[in-house]
């Protein structure tokens, strides 16, 4: 037997039971509605549409923010939240301070290349080297 289409539809086929309210002229709404917007209105007025960012956000954003990883919007909450907020922006400070120490310390990326291929070169010479004498698998003598 195939399986009915079942849709929310009152049901005229069953004797009243104890639960009156489903088999009235009008059945109870199928989920929960919704929250109506106005009660939601002045949060969202405060930023004009932007997620708020709060000091437990804040604070896993600002290495990104240090780094320059982040998003155009993302920064545009965070500088919002920063403004207001002198114990985030100060872990700022903190973050931009190690972000220029760390750059003082660590040498340049042309000078780290510099330095790798003049090591590395030789040994691939030598890998290259080895692969033109063998002979592929295919194509040696049994033992």
């Amino acid at each position: 037997m195939a399986a009915r289409h079942r849709r929310p539809a009152l049901r005229r086929d069953r004797a009243p039971g104890r639960d009156q309210r489903r088999h009235g002229p009008l059945a109870p709404a199928p989920c929960p509605q919704a929250v109506p917007p106005a009660l939601g209105a002045p949060a969202r007025a405060r930023t004009r549409g932007r997620r708020t960012v709060n000091c437990r956000t804040a604070l896993r954003l600002l290495p990104l923010h240090a780094g320059g990883d982040l998003s155009a919007a993302r920064v545009a909450d965070l500088e919002l939240h920063l403004a207001g907020c002198p114990t985030c922006a100060a872990e700022l400070a903190v973050w931009m301070r190690l972000r220029g120490v760390l750059a003082a310390a660590a040498p340049g990326p042309g000078e780290a290349a510099a330095g790798l291929w003049g090591a590395l070169e030789p040994r691939l010479d030598a890998v290259d080297a080895s692969r033109r004498l063998r002979r592929p698998w295919y194509r040696r003598p049994w033992p």
